[in-house]
């Protein structure tokens, strides 16, 4: 539940989340990833309420929830977010502040969907998710891929490789434990 007193000027109060994975981490189901989305979407919220009660003091007065969801909507505008991923960073700020024990010394969460406020910001954001249609890559051509590979340095031809013979993204490529990796002989 959060607090009917609890304004902006709290989250620019809050310290820096702690996302080294500690047991109680671990214990709690988080991945290193989920850890680190939890981390940067606090941080980049924080940046953006500084820059909102730079330009207009008073609003550091505003409620938590109501603040969130401006600043949300002001990174999605100024980052040309589309719909998912304001609805997914949403989601994340949610679990983030609700285990805030886990990656602070606070002693408990705030619970951002008892406010409905940011409940009903959280919806329209889901809601117009679903509306819009993904977005499809075009596939590289052949002649793409090979004079991408005339120029490139051996790291940047090696990722390109793999991902060419697996018929996988470069991002996916890149984020793969390499040491995992096998090639066994034909």
């Amino acid at each position: 539940c959060i607090p009917r007193a609890l304004k902006v000027a709290w989250m620019l109060e809050l310290p820096q989340l702690s996302t080294t994975m500690s047991p109680a981490l671990s214990m709690a189901g988080l991945t290193v990833r989920t850890a680190k989305s939890h981390e940067s979407i606090v941080r980049r919220v924080k940046e953006m309420l500084v820059e909102m009660t730079a330009a207009r003091p008073e609003f550091a007065k505003t409620s938590l929830p109501a603040g969130l969801a401006l600043a949300i909507t002001d990174l999605a505008t100024r980052d040309k977010w589309r719909h998912a991923t304001r609805a997914r960073n949403m989601g994340a700020l949610t679990g983030a502040l609700q285990l805030l024990p886990l990656y602070t010394d606070l002693p408990t969460g705030l619970n951002l969907m008892a406010a409905p406020q940011w409940r009903n910001a959280l919806r329209a954001a889901e809601r117009e998710a679903h509306t819009e249609s993904p977005r499809t890559p075009q596939a590289a051509l052949t002649s793409e891929v090979m004079q991408a590979m005339e120029t490139a340095d051996a790291a940047t031809k090696a990722l390109l490789t793999l991902a060419w013979v697996t018929t996988a993204r470069l991002g996916d490529v890149a984020q793969r434990d390499h040491n995992q990796a096998r090639v066994a002989d034909a």
